[in-house]
């Protein structure tokens, strides 16, 4: 009986692994979690054991599957597993792939890319081309996706079945822009890149490429400009601000938040570049702030870039303390919000000021700012 059982299992094997994709898809199909759970359990037995003993054929042919099948659940899954095969993340097989299966992954990757029209599908795509990217980049071994990256970015015009692509090159940069500093190649296409940035944050572009176009621009300033050239890109933060408060108009909450969460960074990592427009961009951010209808994680958003400003002791700060009346602003603005928050009985019990904010965060978020703006503008 367990011969015969195992020689079941064998036969299963040899078919997921073969030449036709339809056993692996069926196998796709019993991993997921609406399946009986005999049904799961088998699959993944399955899967583990393809894993072990045989990785290369079965990256293959979940590659394979990711570019060739109809079916989005299928593509999904088949990209999923990838990710979880090869990336560091997961099992990290990548290294130990023969160089000629790595190469020929690479390309199905590039070609899959630009003809996914599944926004769910390209996202994990692209975590998948940016992590292997990431590895190979140092030892050059991936030229082929800077062309690509490039070519996909550099399209004059995107219409409606291209939003995926463009946005999918914008998270490509974002991701890989990290490591893109060290390549001579980058720093000749910067004009290529600002150009794109800028038109993908047009007022006339899909919210979500706005905001991929937003967190690409904030990491070209992070990674790959110098302060001489700060100048050369104050459009982009023209832009930034502008999208910033489009989408707040529209009341798309989330992209307003990510965008108000990326030009924090920048205020971290690069307040030189605020320099110039410093005062209209925390006039900006403070009317965020100050507007009462917003979420209220949208409006400490608001502040937080202040005073994550305030907080960069080496340009940041003396660039707000030149702004008395704002900081003015700031401060009555930071007085109004905590004479607003209801009073808690237990504060009257409380026997330490961790107790006293314990179960109050908001009390807890503006009280911590407020002695932070103290210590930063004495």
């Amino acid at each position: 009986m367990e011969t015969s059982t195992s020689h079941v299992f064998q036969t299963q094997v040899k078919e997921i692994l073969g030449l036709d994709l339809s056993p692996l898809e069926t196998l796709l199909t019993n991993l997921d979690s609406s399946q009986p759970l005999a049904l799961q359990s088998h699959a993944q037995t399955l899967l583990t054991f393809c894993k072990t003993h045989n990785p290369n054929s079965l990256s293959l042919k979940l590659a394979f599957l990711l570019c060739s099948s109809h079916r989005i659940d299928t593509r999904l899954a088949s990209a999923t597993l990838l990710c979880r095969l090869l990336t560091p993340a997961g099992s990290h097989l990548w290294p130990r792939l023969p160089k000629i299966t790595q190469n020929e992954i690479k390309s199905i990757l590039l070609a899959s890319l630009p003809k996914e029209f599944s926004r769910k599908v390209a996202k994990i795509l692209c975590n998948l081309i940016s992590d292997i990217g990431l590895e190979i980049f140092p030892r050059n071994e991936w030229p082929e996706l800077l062309d690509f990256l490039f070519r996909s970015l550099g399209h004059d015009s995107f219409g409606s079945q291209l939003h995926i692509l463009q946005e999918s090159a914008l998270v490509l940069f974002s991701n890989l822009s990290p490591k893109l500093g060290d390549i001579d190649i980058v720093f000749h296409r910067v004009d290529l890149l600002h150009l794109a940035f800028l038109k993908s944050m047009d007022s006339s572009c899909a919210s979500h490429v706005r905001v991929a176009a937003f967190k690409a621009s904030v990491n070209l300033v992070v990674f790959l400009i110098t302060p001489s050239s700060y100048d050369r890109f104050q459009d982009l933060l023209f832009e930034m601000v502008k999208t910033t408060f489009e989408l707040i108009n529209m009341e798309q909450h989330e992209y307003a938040q990510s965008v108000l969460e990326d030009l924090i960074v920048l205020a971290a990592t690069k307040p030189g570049f605020l320099r110039v427009h410093v005062a209209t961009v925390v006039d900006s951010m403070l009317k965020v702030a100050e507007k009462v209808s917003l979420e209220e994680k949208t409006r400490q958003l608001g502040i937080e870039f202040v005073i994550t400003l305030a907080e960069e002791r080496e340009q940041g700060c003396g660039m707000v303390r030149k702004l008395p009346h704002l900081i003015i602003r700031l401060l009555s603005l930071l007085m109004k919000m905590l004479a607003v928050i209801e009073d808690d009985s237990s504060w009257h019990i409380a026997e330490s000021d961790e107790d006293n904010c314990r179960g109050n965060k908001c009390f807890l978020l503006w009280d911590g700012e407020l002695e932070s703006n103290c210590n930063c503008f004495a």
